[in-house]
């Protein structure tokens, strides 16, 4: 962390990015006393700035459980995330995969329970349409989000989905998050997901994850096919001779430690 000149230091400044970071850190709902002890400040200078980014939007009331980062952080997050430059780095592959592939191929990041869709290439032919970037689905039926899930541990994705329902929104929607920590441990053994039918009838899809400096999952990289057009042992061939070879190469242009890269 920078350390700052004494004389240009403002208290108020770091101590919102200070409350921010331990909200987020949480990943649920903060109670105004869990932010007054963690943070050791006084309950009336905690509620002032509670009540303060409230107002503006950066942090909201989560179903009277408490507080959670609102939706103003969601541009200033997404403009961040243009900062880190992924976006430009990893366009090049996803031309690369539309090239191979002829499918539409997706770049998503994880936000609490659902992913964002960060940069996509769509085919003409759509199964699953998204009409702008920052488009959001969650991320238990989805192949991109149990990449993204898969690198957290199974304590942390059981709390980050505490509050979601398993909504059947396909024929083969998993029902339950002891169903979805099942499907986390395959992808981690595989390092790669299949979504056959989960997310909508006919559609498939498969994921890979994106690794940065951190060795973390930072995003994920997907396709999306016809099920009447790719089978599942298809998308399956297409994931470890293209999708993986392909994100040990981003992977490794972000930071990760990743040995034997082998796709230029």
């Amino acid at each position: 962390m920078i350390e700052t000149d004494p004389r240009y230091h403002v208290e108020t400044a770091a101590r919102t990015v200070k409350l921010l970071k331990s909200i987020a850190d949480v990943n649920g709902p903060v109670p105004l006393s869990a932010m007054v002890e963690r943070l050791g400040w006084s309950k009336p200078a905690v509620y002032r700035l509670v009540r303060t980014l409230e107002a503006t939007g950066a942090l909201r009331q989560q179903d009277g459980k408490g507080y959670v980062l609102g939706p103003a952080l969601i541009s200033l997050g997404q403009s961040a995330l243009r900062a880190t430059r992924l976006p430009e780095i990893v366009r090049p592959y996803l031309e690369q995969l539309y090239q191979q592939i002829g499918e539409t191929v997706v770049l998503t990041v994880l936000d609490g329970d659902e992913v964002v869709y960060v940069d996509r290439i769509e085919a003409d032919k759509v199964i699953i349409p998204r009409n702008h970037l920052g488009g959001r689905l969650p991320a238990y039926c989805t192949s991109t989000g149990q990449v993204l899930l898969s690198g957290l541990t199974d304590e942390d994705v059981r709390r980050r989905l505490a509050d979601r329902e398993f909504v059947a929104v396909g024929p083969k929607t998993l029902a339950s998050v002891d169903a979805l920590i099942e499907r986390l441990g395959k992808v981690r053994r595989l390092g790669y997901a299949i979504n056959d039918e989960e997310l909508a009838v006919g559609h498939r899809a498969a994921a890979v994850p994106l690794r940065d400096h951190t060795d973390g999952v930072a995003a994920a990289v997907s396709v999306s096919v016809a099920a009447a057009r790719v089978s599942r042992n298809d998308l399956v061939r297409i994931s470890t001779e293209l999708l993986v070879p392909t994100a040990a190469t981003i992977s490794a242009k972000l930071g990760a430690n990743v040995l034997d890269v082998t796709v230029g």
